[in-house]
């Protein structure tokens, strides 16, 4: 005989027997629904906020980029120390902080988000906001780009002309200024490396 579940498996033309394996679907369907815009929100709410940045970093003045930086580390530090208290997550990242691997990968992420952080800031007190901007336009193509290159990632034929056509607006831009965006590079660069390293280390981002 064969397994009850089975059973209930194939018989699909019994009413009864096939609306369990519908309301399945369905609610998984609906959850990753709900994920999707849940990401879709927090990406925007994440790109307003940079956006806000430049008009509230010249208000730090004469405090130069690194003592930006540095605030925004130890202080990071200290709120994520809270947070984690309050939520009871010091297992997980004690957890990460045991293995070799992820502890080595955090550091490379650390390095990486530094570097983009610390640019960024210096970009908005010098007057390179636009070269700024450039970098977080620049920034998916390159996500996208180690997408493909690490993950064998497939794109469909309207996102290769979705890609393609980022890729010519931003050579039509650096033709037009004629010179290298270099500060847009670096900054994107570092922040496509540092989510690839992120998505090596396999952790929730409470953990890290």
């Amino acid at each position: 005989l064969a397994p009850v579940s089975t059973v209930v498996a194939e018989d699909s033309s019994h009413p009864s027997l096939s609306q369990p394996q519908i309301g399945c679907r369905y609610a998984v369907g609906m959850s990753d629904r709900s994920e999707e815009t849940k990401g879709l929100l927090l990406g925007f709410t994440a790109y307003l906020a940079w956006g806000f940045f430049p008009l509230y970093w010249p208000l730090l003045e004469p405090s130069t980029a690194y003592e930006v930086l540095a605030h925004r580390i130890i202080w990071s530090l200290v709120f994520m120390a809270i947070i984690n208290s309050a939520m009871r997550l010091w297992r997980p990242v004690l957890a990460a902080l045991r293995d070799r691997r992820v502890r080595r990968l955090l550091v490379v992420a650390s390095v990486l988000i530094t570097v983009n952080w610390g640019l960024y800031i210096w970009a908005v007190q010098t007057d390179h906001v636009v070269d700024a901007a450039l970098g977080y336009f620049i920034n998916p193509l390159v996500s996208v780009a180690m997408g493909i290159v690490a993950f064998h990632e497939r794109l469909r034929r309207a996102q290769w002309v979705a890609m393609g056509i980022a890729a010519s607006s931003l050579l039509m831009l650096a033709v037009d200024a004629h010179s290298i965006p270099w500060i847009g590079l670096i900054l994107a660069s570092s922040f496509g490396s540092y989510g690839l390293v992120k998505k090596l280390a396999n952790i929730e981002a409470r953990s890290e």
